[in-house]
């Protein structure tokens, strides 16, 4: 059982990650639109 809880719990990381990733990546490009507009 030690190993589907350890699944589940690098599941959510990955799910928290890939969130954070995310929203590095959308702020990035809007930054990236405003540079091109200036």
């Amino acid at each position: 059982m030690m190993y589907k809880i350890d699944l589940e719990a690098i599941y959510l990381k990955m799910k928290e990650l890939s969130k954070v990733f995310t929203q590095i990546f959308n702020e990035g490009k809007e930054e990236g639109y405003r540079d091109e507009l200036i």
